[in-house]
């Protein structure tokens, strides 16, 4: 179990996203992102997934950071 103090610094990194999937009826797929972490950051939509993972790519800490 962690001490207290590293709990909240590291809920104070956490990002958590809403990412859907849907495929329209013209059989073309579309995705949209948006933060539920209490962030107000706007929903994003992309019609391509390489688009999308992109932004995730972005938006998201690199492995080679440490949290």
């Amino acid at each position: 179990m962690q001490a207290k103090g590293q709990d909240s610094q590291a809920s104070d990194k956490r990002q958590a996203y809403l990412v859907r999937c849907w495929q329209e009826a013209d059989a073309r797929w579309r995705y949209s992102v948006e933060a539920v972490d209490g962030r107000s950051l706007p929903r994003r939509g992309f019609s391509s997934q390489n688009d999308l993972l992109i932004y995730l790519q972005n938006i998201l800490p690199s492995q080679n950071n440490k949290l």
